[in-house]
Parts: structure tokens; sequence; C-alpha cells
């Protein structure tokens, strides 16, 4: 009785041990905590917009993602899954819009936001921060050390994108 008692144990022990290890994809390499803040051109925090980190010396074949909550942060993680972001240097890509139902023409939109009448959006980031070439913001990511940075958000003209 005691060995069956005894096997039991173990088996249910592997099963737990096994259940508490995360899981990591393959080649998915080593992660830096990442923080980014985007400040918005009328030097509030920027919430609900989408953060998204484009390595510019090496392919990277993971989505470097984040949203800004209300404070405007945006916590970085690998496909949404794993905290952090890789070694390396990066173009930050900003972006936030919403829709709009063309047919009842352009709706009345907040200042400095930006209206792609064909697309049938309203852009409130200036359509170049989300710009893989364009963009103006470069960070680089560096091992062992947390990251840390606040965006600004340059003031534009109010414009019609087309």
């Amino acid at each position: 009785m005691l060995k069956i008692i005894t096997k039991i144990l173990l088996f249910v022990s592997i099963i737990w041990l096994s259940g508490c290890k995360e899981y990591r994809p393959a080649g998915l390499p080593k992660l830096i905590p990442c923080e980014i803040i985007i400040i918005n051109t009328d030097g509030m925090p920027l919430t609900g917009a989408s953060v998204r980190l484009f390595a510019t010396e090496t392919s990277i074949p993971w989505a470097i993602i984040g949203k800004t909550d209300e404070n405007g942060i945006a916590d970085i993680s690998v496909n949404a899954q794993y905290s952090g972001a890789p070694v390396g240097k990066f173009r930050v890509l900003v972006s936030k819009n919403d829709g709009f139902d063309k047919t009842m023409g352009i709706p009345k939109t907040p200042p400095n936001a930006y209206v792609s009448v064909d697309t049938e959006l309203i852009y409130y980031v200036n359509p170049i921060y989300s710009n893989e070439k364009r963009s103006p913001f470069e960070i680089e990511v560096i091992d062992n050390e947390p990251f840390k940075i606040t965006l600004t958000l340059v003031k534009k003209p109010n414009e019609i994108v087309r």
C-alpha cells in the first residue's frame, strides 16, 4: 500500500512541477524589462496607443509590443505574452486610431487629430510616428539593464491625411 501511495505522490509532484515551468518558444532571446511612456502633443499622457518596437539592425521574428495605460505607460512584451524586450536597437512606432462611418461625413475630431477619408480612420497620432522608416524615436535596449524612457510627440498643425 505504501508503494502505491508513494507512486501516486511522485506522479502528482511531477505533474505539478511541470505545470509551474513557463513555456518559452525555441529561439526566444533573453528579455529585458522595458517601459515606454508616451506624452501627447498637449503634454498629457497618451492613453490607449499601440507601441511597437521595430528592430533596426537585425531581423527579429517576434512582435515586440505594448499598449499605453491611463498614465501613458506601455509595458513592452514579446507576442503580448512574454514581458520585456530583447537586447538591440529599435525604432519606436506609436499609433492610435479609430474608425468612422464615411456615410456620416467626417466626424468632429479632437485638436491635432489626423483624418484619412480614404481609409475611414481618425489618427490621434501623426502617422509619421507609426512609419518604420520615418519615426524619429530610436532606442537601444542593453543587456542586464532595465529600460525606461519618456517620449514626447511633437506638436504638428492640424491636417488631413489623404
